[in-house]
């Protein structure tokens, strides 16, 4: 019984060894895999912020085009308006002198 009990110590010594080394490599291929999806992530993390910086660049130049827009706009509307007053004055004051002429001539 000596002999078998030895046998089978041995035996589940080198059964524990075999399967930390098992479980070793696993872990490594799991440390492998776990070190290449971080990287595949910061990659993709990187190339969605280049994106981003692009589109919030594109949309303030168009932001800065559309302001642009609107203020010549507005300095058009109010050039035509200034106009308007113009000649309204211009009309009141033709209307103005027209009545005095004609008041003078009773």
């Amino acid at each position: 019984m000596g002999r078998k009990k030895k046998r089978l110590r041995l035996l589940a010594r080198q059964a524990a060894i075999a399967t930390k080394t098992k479980a070793t490599e696993i872990i490594e291929k799991v440390e492998e895999v776990a070190e290449k999806v971080k990287e595949e992530v910061i990659e993709t993390v990187e190339e969605v912020a280049e994106k981003v910086e692009e589109i919030v660049e594109e949309t303030k130049e168009e932001v800065a085009e559309i302001a642009e827009e609107a203020k010549a706009t507005v300095e058009d509307v109010v050039e035509e308006a200034k106009e308007a007053v113009e000649e309204v004055k211009e009309k009141k004051t033709k209307r103005k002198s027209s009545r005095r002429k004609s008041t003078k001539k009773d």
